[in-house]
């Protein structure tokens, strides 16, 4: 059946995690029962995508593979399906007198209510004999330690936190030591100590600078990958930042490690955020992702 398309989204040209990231954009902006018409070429679009709208509940009502792939997702409305009639409505439509469809209603509605609030009770007994040492509440949140400056792993942790953002989860990502130098707009010297300076010079100056953790052939190898990346619509580390700040994720830099390693508030780009360990804990004591890259 042919679905009527009403807005369209190209994601040709583009890479993982663009595709999901688009589409969850795009989709914020429709209301509940539009649909979104999607094109795209990227060889793990289509396993990201059944991902994608399981986890957030949408439909994906047509999917053609090809050199071009193509989709339409229908943002799902909560007040779908067929109106759900009341026992009085059901009796009258049958023929039962008025009087009785009430009398009917009242005795099931208590017998009902009768029913729930002897299940509340087994439910209560249940929660207070059960042992709490082994469970936690997990909220819809990846959090992600950030300790390499390498910019592979960099790379990783963006992705991974513009699709957890795009799947509409809470990210927060805490930065500490080498990590920090991916949040630096620019490098200062000036009012640092000569240890300080020292440490600045050694960190790259943005993350635009950082090299790799391996192949890394004193700075050739960052420029190779680059141009693969390129050649391949892969986004840059800088690009990955940016959409990550775009959909909301929480960039925390480590107040301890800055001191350390001399890295001011004014060196950072905008949106960061500054706390301790207490922030990273309070973060993922419930997440339902953790990672340390």
């Amino acid at each position: 059946m042919q679905s009527t398309i009403e807005n369209n989204l190209d994601c040709r040209g583009v890479k993982c995690p663009m595709p999901i990231v688009m589409i969850s954009k795009a989709m914020r902006t429709l209301g509940p029962g539009q649909t979104l018409s999607v094109e795209a070429d990227d060889p793990a679009f289509r396993a990201d995508l059944e991902a994608w709208v399981k986890k957030l509940g949408y439909s994906l009502l047509e999917f053609e593979d090809g050199a071009t792939q193509k989709a339409i997702i229908k943002k799902t409305d909560p007040a779908e399906g067929d109106p759900v009639e009341t026992l009085t409505e059901v009796c009258n439509s049958s023929g039962v007198s008025p009087a009785m469809a009430r009398f009917i209603d009242n005795v099931v509605s208590k017998a009902v209510a009768d029913r729930f609030e002897k299940l509340e009770e087994r439910i209560e007994q249940s929660l207070a004999t059960a042992a709490p040492s082994g469970d936690r509440n997990v909220s819809n949140r990846a959090t992600i330690v950030v300790f390499s400056g390498d910019m592979d792993k960099l790379m990783a942790a963006f992705i991974i936190a513009n699709g957890a953002a795009a799947m509409e989860m809470e990210v927060s990502m805490f930065f500490t030591f080498w990590g920090l130098a991916s949040l630096k707009d620019h490098t200062l010297y000036k009012g640092k100590t000569l240890s300080e300076k020292l440490v600045s010079g050694m960190l790259p100056s943005n993350s635009s600078k950082a090299g790799t953790s391996k192949m890394n052939m004193l700075g050739m190898g960052p420029a190779f990958f680059k141009s693969l990346m390129k050649r391949n619509n892969v986004e840059s580390l800088p690009r990955l930042i940016d959409r990550a700040r775009d959909l909301g994720v929480n960039l925390v830099a480590c107040r301890m490690s800055m001191d350390i390693m001399g890295i001011r508030e004014e060196e950072m780009i905008g949106g960061v955020e500054y706390g301790g360990v207490a922030t990273y804990i309070g973060n993922a004591s419930d997440s339902a992702i953790t990672l340390f890259i």
